[in-house]
C-alpha cells in the first residue's frame, strides 16, 4: 500500500503528467488540483474578510452567545487551505478533510441567523424558529461530501 495515488487513477480527471509541457498541465496534474482548492480557499478567505462590515449574518452558539457567519467561513476557508496542502502529498486524506468539510457546511447553513438568502418559512417550529425556503440549500454540501466519500472508497480498492 502507497501513501499518495498512482498515476493510473488520476487518467479519468485528464491526467497530462506524461507530457509535461501541456499548457494546461498545472491543473491538470494530482498537484495541481490541490493547488485549485488552495486558491479557491484563499478566495474566500479573502471574500470573507472584505465582507465583515458589510455582511452581518451571525452564528447563533447559544440564546445568548453569537458568532459573525463571516468569522466561521474564514475559519473554514483556513481549514480547506490546509486540507489541500495535506492533499498535495496524501490524495485519500485530502479527499477525506474535503468531505469533512463539506459535511460541516451543512449545519453552519441551518445555524445561520436571519439572512437574506433564507427565504420565506415554510415551516413554523416555534414563535422565534421555523424551517425556511432556503433551508434546502442544505442537501448540496452533504452531496458533494457523500461523492468525495465515494470517489475515496473507488480509489482505495
Amino acid at each position: 500500500m502507497t501513501s499518495g495515488i498512482d498515476k493510473e487513477q488520476y487518467t479519468a480527471l485528464g491526467d497530462d503528467l506524461a507530457e509535461g509541457a501541456n499548457s494546461r498541465a498545472w491543473f491538470t496534474t494530482p498537484t495541481g488540483l490541490w493547488n485549485v482548492v488552495a486558491a479557491v480557499g484563499v478566495a474566500v478567505l479573502v471574500a470573507s474578510l472584505l465582507a465583515r462590515g458589510h455582511y452581518n449574518a451571525q452564528l447563533r452558539l447559544s440564546s445568548e452567545r453569537r458568532i459573525t457567519a463571516v468569522s466561521v467561513l474564514s475559519v473554514m476557508s483556513v481549514v480547506g487551505i490546509g486540507i489541500a496542502l495535506i492533499g498535495r502529498r496524501r490524495p485519500l486524506l485530502g479527499l477525506v478533510g474535503l468531505a469533512g468539510l463539506s459535511f460541516s457546511l451543512a449545519p453552519f447553513w441551518l445555524m445561520l441567523g436571519k439572512h437574506r438568502f433564507a427565504g420565506p418559512v415554510v415551516v413554523h417550529i416555534s414563535n422565534e424558529h421555523g424551517i425556511h425556503l432556503g433551508d434546502s440549500l442544505v442537501v448540496l454540501p452533504v452531496i458533494i461530501g457523500v461523492g468525495l466519500l465515494a470517489v475515496v472508497a473507488t480509489l482505495r480498492r
